[in-house]
């Protein structure tokens, strides 16, 4: 993930420097496309690095004055808060979405890569939530559809290729949570914005 975190910020900066981010979409989409994918082969080609088993997610979200461009992989989120006036209270929109077995066109991508998906099995009974398996192997065990690295799950259909996102601000979009599954597998996008928003009012 820190490998990650260091080149991909360089890399989409640099390759979309010339982009008009407001106008150019289709073009912005292939260049993010492209830069995920090149970054995950810097990544499984890097021999300080074992993938074979263990990648990373990644939610990322570039940032304009008129729209957010949301490239996501795995289960990671990103959400924004938007005030609604009327009910006084603040409304959480995911602004990415959780790359998981139980997405039916993820799954499908899977069995059609001859993947295997159930949970883990503990004395003769599922435990957990669902995985990804090499048939009749116990490995990997992946939670996530999507990822960088993860050599072996990408054999059975994970993939690096983000799913992206555009959304159009206004006045009441007023701050994002971009959280890692550890965050977000056991408190939903409205609590995580119910509880921030507190410390938002008071500018804390």
């Amino acid at each position: 993930s820190n490998f990650i975190k260091t080149i991909l910020p360089i890399d989409m900066s640099e390759n979309l420097k010339h982009c008009n981010i407001l106008t150019e979409t289709e073009k912005i989409h292939e260049i993010i496309k492209e830069t995920f994918i090149i970054a995950n082969d810097k990544l499984v080609e890097n021999q300080e690095i074992d993938c074979i088993f263990s990648g990373t997610t990644c939610v990322s979200v570039i940032f304009t004055p008129e729209k957010l461009i949301c490239p996501n992989i795995g289960d990671s989120r990103a959400v924004l808060a938007r005030y609604n006036k009327n009910e006084k209270k603040y409304i959480a929109i995911d602004l990415t979405r959780d790359h998981k077995p139980t997405e039916l066109d993820e799954k499908q991508r899977i069995i059609e890569n001859d993947g295997q998906i159930q949970p883990f099995i503990e004395d003769g009974e599922f435990v957990g939530p669902e995985r990804i398996w090499i048939k009749e192997e116990d490995i990997p065990g992946l939670a996530m559809t999507r990822s960088f690295g993860d050599r072996v799950a990408a054999t059975v259909g994970v993939i690096s290729e983000p799913e992206i996102k555009e959304f159009y601000l206004d006045e009441n979009d007023k701050f994002m949570i971009i959280a890692s599954d550890g965050i977000c597998e056991f408190i939903s996008s409205q609590e995580c914005v119910d509880i921030t928003s507190s410390y938002y009012e008071k500018n804390d």
